[in-house]
């Protein structure tokens, strides 16, 4: 079985996006967009305009590397008439580098999570979304509380459904 390049990869995402046609895909690595997009979620990204993305807004974009990242649109910069974007993991304190509208790809629309699809470009979704980067430079602070509790209500769950299992047997 032949072994796909990353740029063969990329390239072919660009072709696919550059046709108009959405697409899905399975997340396979990182943990910088938690909560909101775990290992495993499936994403739908739509292409768009550079023009049409908001803050707040996931863009799925070519990094400096070649490679595909996905993060949230903090901040737009207009500068000398020329627009760029300032991009960060929703879990991560620093920002990403300086994104320019011919590196992004799309925008994700749609979250698939445990059977469960989530539409983040409209609604409350998106509305989330924007309050998300409004704080994102506070947003560690926000997130690992709440996956301490998060954590501390998974291991109350756990010992509830042992002291039950043991009252049954």
């Amino acid at each position: 079985m032949e072994k796909f390049k990353k740029d063969d990869v990329v390239e072919l995402i660009k072709e696919i996006m550059d046709k108009g046609a959405c697409l899905r895909f399975r997340t396979t690595v990182g943990a910088s967009m938690h909560p909101f997009i775990r290992d495993g979620d499936i994403l739908w990204v739509k292409p768009v305009n550079a023009s049409e993305i908001k803050i707040g807004d996931v863009i799925f974009y070519r990094n400096s590397n070649g490679g595909i990242t996905v993060h949230r649109l903090i901040k737009k910069i207009s500068k000398n008439g020329k627009l760029s974007f300032l991009t960060k993991g929703d879990s991560v304190s620093g920002v990403d580098e300086i994104i320019y509208p011919e590196q992004v790809q799309g925008k994700v629309i749609i979250i698939e999570h445990n059977k469960w699809r989530i539409r983040i470009d409209r609604g409350p979704g998106r509305i989330v979304g924007f309050l998300w980067a409004r704080i994102s430079m506070f947003s560690p602070w926000v997130y690992y509380p709440f996956r301490k509790i998060k954590r501390l209500f998974l291991k109350i769950k756990v010992s509830l459904k042992r002291t039950c299992a043991k009252k049954i047997c």
